[in-house]
């Protein structure tokens, strides 16, 4: 407990943390400031509401483009991402969803760093209304978002035993989060049980579009951010919209 009589030096370290605390409000503009961010952030959207060549798409494809072509040292190069995910991605266990919204999270920055649109936001592929590879990601060579070796290219569709809406409505209304997520584990690795989420659309949608879908390194396909977008948007509707709350297991 602290004493009601600072010393001398108690008192510099104080008003030091206070300055500190305030150059750093100032910076930032203060809680105002922040609220205001976080009321205007980026809006996530779902590809099905965009044109190919919407600003949105054509950013992604920029963001693409720009990261495979720096050099493979550079941890923000494409390749580089992907050994991310090859060499700690957790599946399998309750670290799988918060993970990967992490990785998600510092891709798009790196996206809006490297076409400078600081308003960018990752869209998600919302499969249960849109069940083919979307538009913008099919072609040849020339674009960025295509990745050969698929095999779910339309006219494949898929089906509703995987991502039909009883399929997603059945995962939604399950209130437990190690049934709606995946199994208990002390550690990222190795699987110890997969639920319903991970298990399903998430896995089987990798296994629809193959090729290098189909692998750890998964994130070399374009599709694969839009995929765990959708992922990372089914766990925010249970939470906000259907109000489950994540484990508190310590």
């Amino acid at each position: 407990m602290r004493s009601p009589n600072p010393t001398r030096r108690e008192l510099l370290v104080t008003l030091g943390r206070l300055a500190t605390l305030g150059a750093a409000a100032a910076t930032i503009g203060g809680c105002e400031s922040l609220l205001d961010q976080i009321r205007n952030r980026p809006m996530r959207r779902s590809l099905g509401s965009l044109a190919p060549n919407d600003p949105i798409v054509e950013t992604y494809r920029s963001a693409v483009a720009a990261m495979k072509a720096l050099p493979a040292s550079d941890p923000r190069s494409w390749n580089a991402q992907a050994e991310i995910h090859f060499n700690h991605c957790p599946h399998g266990n309750w670290f799988f969803l918060p993970w990967h919204r992490a990785y998600l999270l510092y891709f798009e920055q790196i996206c809006r760093e490297l076409t400078g649109n600081r308003g960018f936001a990752l869209p998600y592929w919302n499969w249960t209304c849109n069940r083919r590879i979307p538009d913008a990601f099919l072609g040849d060579a020339s674009n960025p978002l295509f990745q050969s070796g698929r095999s779910g290219v339309p006219p494949a569709a898929l089906g509703d035993a995987v991502v039909g809406t009883g399929v997603i409505d059945a995962i939604l209304d399950e209130p437990n989060f190690l049934l709606f997520a995946s199994d208990a584990s002390a550690t990222l690795r190795p699987p110890v049980g997969y639920g319903p989420l991970e298990a399903t659309p998430h896995n089987q949608v990798h296994g629809f579009v193959g090729g290098v879908m189909g692998s750890f390194r998964s994130p070399r396909d374009p599709v694969f951010w839009m995929h765990h977008n959708m992922i990372e948007r089914i766990w925010w509707e249970w939470n906000v919209v259907r109000g489950h709350a994540n484990t508190n297991d310590a």
